[in-house]
């Protein structure tokens, strides 16, 4: 693990020194992770969490408008116990940095001033904040409506998994040389990365076993800005 951040950390070092084609950026972007539930008792919510991501990446353009990206940045996922008509009782998270590696197609729009940049990529992620196993317990529930008791247990299978990524941007030119970008992917995961096994008894009932997992893949919606590393020279669009 560490000597993949190695590589990556003088790859995104050593774009300084390149030839023209290659670009800097930062971006962020507003994020849902997708959690699934087995709950027989169906009283759990499956209401979306929200979070965000932010990072660096270093972009190079190749012939016929291709381009290929390499960057890193941090992940937070948020995770809890919500249930229907007893209201959300518990919210934490934990925190991952992701690697991602892309190739996308860059189609020039209204000049070459806008730009539409479908994307497919892989990211290689790894928690570096949270708890192996930590458990919790209490209580859920509004005046009026059902008691809820409950406690979970919540692990990691494992600390490093890998995403696939498919997503499209608009890119607008500033200032002849940079590049804003808003862009949509969804990232999905091929194994279970964090479980909680949940119990839970509604009105002194009887016990319920339940499970919320996610395999970390999330949507998200994103911004980022791109810079030239070669300065006092325009953007050169690369003709077919």
């Amino acid at each position: 693990m560490k000597t993949k951040i190695l590589l990556i950390a003088l790859f995104l070092a050593g774009v300084a020194n390149a030839q023209q084609g290659w670009f800097l950026g930062v971006e962020a972007g507003y994020a849902t992770d997708r959690y699934r539930f087995a709950d027989p008792g169906g009283r759990l919510n499956a209401d979306p969490f929200f979070s965000g991501h932010y990072g660096v990446v270093a972009h190079k353009r190749l012939p016929h408008h291709f381009y290929v990206e390499a960057g890193i940045g941090l992940k937070p996922y948020l995770f809890g116990i919500s249930f229907r008509d007893a209201g959300a009782s518990t919210l934490s998270g934990y925190r991952t940095c992701q690697v991602p590696l892309r190739i996308g197609y860059r189609l020039p729009l209204v000049r070459d001033r806008l730009s539409l940049l479908p994307v497919a990529g892989y990211t290689f992620s790894f928690v570096v904040a949270g708890d192996d196993l930590f458990s919790a317990e209490g209580d859920a529930g509004y005046t009026g409506t059902d008691a809820i008791h409950y406690s979970y247990t919540a692990r990691f299978p494992t600390k490093t998994f890998s995403l696939l990524q498919a997503g499209i941007a608009a890119e607008v030119r500033l200032f002849r040389t940079s590049f804003l970008g808003l862009s949509y992917s969804y990232l999905a995961g091929t194994e279970k990365i964090f479980v909680q096994d949940i119990s839970y008894i509604v009105n002194s009932g009887a016990k319920q076993n339940a499970q919320a997992y996610t395999s970390g893949g999330y949507t998200s919606a994103g911004i980022s800005l791109k810079i030239p590393l070669q300065k006092n020279k325009p953007v050169v669009v690369v003709r077919d």
